[in-house]
């Protein structure tokens, strides 16, 4: 499982800087979440949603 880095304000990311995190865990990216993106972006060119 991926460790998760949580922090108050965006200030506090400079103490994490060069920081490693690992890999995060895998993430199924589907047609219906290609096409979801595509309709909250206005970017239908089919070289992206194709």
């Amino acid at each position: 499982m991926a460790n998760t880095l949580s922090v108050e304000y965006p200030k506090d990311l400079l103490q994490h800087v060069g920081r490693e995190l690992g890999p995060s865990d895998w993430v199924t990216v589907d047609q219906t979440t290609i096409d979801t993106f595509a309709d909250a972006t206005g970017d239908h060119q089919w070289i992206h949603v194709d």
